[in-house]
């Protein structure tokens, strides 16, 4: 695997090694809204989050086929977005 530096913004880790590099990344979230209304009222009277789901997209990963199997079969890896040079034990969002 090579390890680009141009354009790239996040490091995928399995067991705190570097296997992939990635950038333009994108994670959404989304949840269904749950509404509760009592008897004598237009409004809701309790709203709250209901299931929620989460999806990401990253325009170009670079890996190995490895790894890429592991990712489309479902394995979780922890993905940081830190740039080159930046330690990986430091306090980021995963």
């Amino acid at each position: 695997m090579s390890t680009p530096v141009l354009g790239r913004n996040a490091r995928l880790l399995k067991g705190g090694a570097a296997i992939g590099y990635g950038k333009n990344i994108s994670v959404k979230a989304s949840a269904e809204i749950i509404k509760a209304y009592s008897m004598d009222a237009l409004t809701p009277a309790v709203t709250g989050a209901g299931k929620q789901s989460f999806t990401w997209s990253m325009e170009r990963l670079y890996t190995d086929d490895t790894y890429i199997a592991l990712l489309l079969a479902g394995t979780q890896f922890d993905l940081i977005f830190a740039p080159e040079g930046t330690p990986t034990n430091g306090n980021y969002e995963t």
